[in-house]
């Protein structure tokens, strides 16, 4: 079974594939407010049905959740995290808003991947350690980070970004990690796929011919300070 949003068909499981886990996301908004959340991969994954709003909010305990599909926007501004903040393999059908959150910890966004236009919103956003995001995956939205102070290293190593990735004014106080990621002059097409998760071949595939950043790259007077 799919379901289908106004962007077209984007959720679900592939066929012959385990279905999802269904979480309503006001149902997720007030485990995570209770007390720790942890959500580990699991086969079929998660699906979190509607937007989650944790705009303003103090999480005072450890989030975890990983290859979950985010049906609707996720909005953290404001919110602060006290034991980091872990979304890896998650999957995005709008936006990620971190605009002026701070993370108290690290925040893992590896492996995350963007329906097309979804944009990831992280002005202001504040990190005490790392923020790692290998593998990030980003379909013509843009990547915003003005102004934000990540508090150890910055880690985009083979991330895909079809969108603009803007960070004036930021500071990183650890290592600056592009590996495998590239700047081109001029937007080049994005590749027609699927949203749900790639498989494995897709994903092999994919690290031996990363295209690499495929639009505009801002990062004017941003600020490195590397302990090495």
């Amino acid at each position: 079974a799919r379901m289908k949003t106004d962007e077209g068909e984007v959720m679900g499981a592939e066929p012959g594939q385990p279905e999802p886990q269904t979480i309503p996301a006001s149902q997720l908004r007030e485990w995570i407010l209770k007390g720790e959340l942890v959500l580990p991969q699991r086969t079929g994954g998660y699906l979190i049905t509607g937007d989650l709003d944790l705009a303003s909010v103090a999480v005072r305990q450890r989030v975890v959740i990983q290859g979950a599909e985010f049906q609707g926007e996720l909005d953290a501004a404001d919110a602060h995290f006290e034991f980091g903040l872990d979304l890896r393999s998650c999957r995005f059908g709008s936006d990620l808003v971190l605009e002026r959150a701070r993370v108290a910890g690290p925040l893992w966004l590896d492996g995350a991947e963007f329906a097309p236009g979804a944009h990831l919103r992280a002005d202001g956003l504040h990190t005490d350690g790392l923020c790692s995001a290998d593998g990030l995956w980003l379909r013509g939205g843009d990547f915003c980070a003005a102004n934000a102070s990540i508090g150890g290293d910055l880690r985009l190593s083979s991330a895909e970004l079809h969108g603009r990735l803007e960070m004036p004014y930021a500071r990183i106080h650890g290592a600056l990690f592009l590996q495998d990621s590239e700047k081109e002059s001029e937007k080049t097409p994005v590749p027609a796929r699927p949203f749900p998760l790639p498989t494995q071949a897709e994903q092999d595939e994919r690290s031996k011919s990363n295209p690499g950043i495929t639009s505009a790259l801002k990062c004017r007077d941003i600020r490195h300070w590397s302990a090495r």
